[in-house]
């Protein structure tokens, strides 16, 4: 991982993914549907959250492959 940054010393590096898992469940199901849906626990937002997860694993894993135990990487296509 280290020549990943090579001339960044004395510099910060940072990565950031835009929506986290509420704010993009929200943006893809609706804020109101999520909250219900959530509060009903109704099985297609667990699915939709473990899905986002898996997705945003997949970001962190490619940005930094030695960073996990698990060198698989998760497709964001299925």
């Amino acid at each position: 991982m280290e020549q990943r940054f090579n001339g960044s010393e004395g510099k910060y590096i940072a990565s950031s993914i835009f929506m986290l898992l509420f704010e993009r469940m929200h943006s893809l199901h609706g804020f109101e549907n999520t909250l219900r849906d959530l509060a009903l626990e109704d099985e297609r937002v667990e699915m939709l959250a473990d899905r986002i997860v898996e997705i945003d694993l997949g970001y962190h894993q490619r940005i930094s492959p030695d960073a996990s135990p698990n060198k698989s990487t998760v497709s964001p296509s299925r």
